[in-house]
């Protein structure tokens, strides 16, 4: 009897195996495309317009001045970076996507929120990738890497019945940041940062 039983078992996973060989094959015509990844579901948080705030600080950031510019009144660097720009909240098939109006060669920065746990938490996640520039206008420049090399950003949002000052999402971004002053010339790159998102 339990070698009827031990022959039947194999039989059983012969079986589905070979039937897993026929689903990976591409000449299977059984085989459907993998469906994309249905959007989350995303804590309450209106379209509309925002200020985005990136920082960053010391040596527990990873931060390192790569280029010192002019220092104002002989004070030496920090390391240390700072990035602030209006933006739009779109909501998008994947989540959201949170960027400047408009883009062109020099703002292409966008933080794009395609992973959320709501309602369980208001925890959410996502990439920043590209960059803005603002030195032309004695404004800082932030560069977080291509669509290939992104920085990942992992937060919450503030829930509405919390006191705060605006802000309405906030959490950490980690990756290759690149800070630039136009006022200074400063160079700055961190490995992580702080991100903060609010009402302008």
């Amino acid at each position: 009897m339990a070698q009827l039983i031990g022959r039947f078992l194999m039989l059983v996973l012969t079986v589905a195996a070979v039937g897993a060989c026929a689903d990976d094959s591409p000449a299977s015509p059984s085989r459907t495309p993998t469906p994309e990844r249905p959007a989350p579901t995303l804590p309450p948080l209106a379209e509309g317009r925002y200020r985005l705030l990136v920082t960053a600080l010391g040596t527990t950031m990873g931060c390192e001045v790569t280029t010192p510019g002019v220092p104002l009144g002989g004070i030496p660097p920090v390391a240390a970076g700072y990035f602030s720009q209006e933006v739009t909240l779109r909501s998008v098939p994947t989540g959201w996507a949170i960027g400047p109006e408009s883009s062109d060669a020099r703002t292409t920065l966008t933080l794009a929120v395609t992973g959320a746990s709501w309602p369980d938490t208001p925890v959410v996640t996502g990439v920043l990738a590209g960059q803005a520039d603002q030195r032309a206008y004695d404004g800082p420049a932030l560069d977080a890497g291509d669509l290939e090399r992104p920085s990942a950003f992992t937060g919450a949002v503030v829930p509405g019945n919390v006191p705060s000052d605006g802000t309405v999402m906030t959490g950490t971004v980690s990756g290759r940041l690149t800070f630039s002053s136009g006022w200074t010339g400063q160079v700055t790159t961190c490995r992580s940062a702080q991100l903060v998102l609010q009402r302008p």
